[in-house]
């Protein structure tokens, strides 16, 4: 995205990105969150993923609408909430072990990781009903 543009949300609240870093903005255009962050996913489920430091030492975490930090910034990556849950990794490039943690990181589930990439097996709802698997 280009200096200056935003980036709505499903949450309301819009992504920025000025003088290299990210910020967040109101519906109105007011900044909510002044720009602090060097990456910054939007808000999803209350909670936006978020990255401190530099290239080598970055981290994510998520923080709350009022910037206050709820997930220790500890992940080499992050996704956005859905259903209650996103996907984090922890280790290094080659070496990470993905998984799902909860809004509240008191729950997490282990996925299999090949190359730093997770290929999770995705089933449809007759596939769990035991309905046909053909297409």
């Amino acid at each position: 995205m280009d200096a200056g543009t935003s980036d709505l949300g499903s949450d309301l609240y819009g992504r920025v990105y000025r003088g290299g870093l990210w910020g967040f903005i109101d519906h109105t255009g007011k900044f909510v969150l002044k720009p602090q962050f060097v990456r910054a996913k939007e808000f999803s489920e209350g909670l936006a993923a978020v990255a401190y430091g530099s290239d080598a030492s970055m981290r994510w975490g998520y923080i709350d609408k009022s910037g206050k930090l709820r997930i220790k910034a500890k992940f080499y990556s992050a996704g956005s909430f859905r259903r209650g849950f996103s996907y984090v990794s922890v280790g290094a490039f080659g070496k990470s072990e993905a998984q799902y943690i909860d809004r509240m990181e008191t729950r997490s589930r282990k996925l299999r990781c090949i190359g730093g990439w997770v290929w999770p097996r995705w089933r449809t709802s007759s596939q769990r009903k035991g309905g046909n698997t053909k297409a």
